[in-house]
């Protein structure tokens, strides 16, 4: 069983894609102390990389 977090998630795989939001939300919020009222997503477009190339990209976020 990987207890480890995936360095990206497929968005339309998930029944309740909210959840995966909001789980973000909540992780962020608690790593930066910040309420998660005033927090929000921010989007970039990333060109098509291997899986290999995405380990080095998260810093406290989510790749989907």
């Amino acid at each position: 069983m990987h207890t480890d977090v995936p360095i990206a998630h497929y968005m339309t795989a998930y029944y309740f894609p909210q959840g995966l939001l909001t789980s973000c939300l909540q992780s962020y919020s608690r790593m930066a102390g910040t309420p998660i009222d005033e927090i929000d997503f921010m989007f970039d477009t990333l060109p098509q990389t291997s899986p290999e190339g995405l380990a080095r990209l998260t810093d406290g976020g989510l790749l989907v």
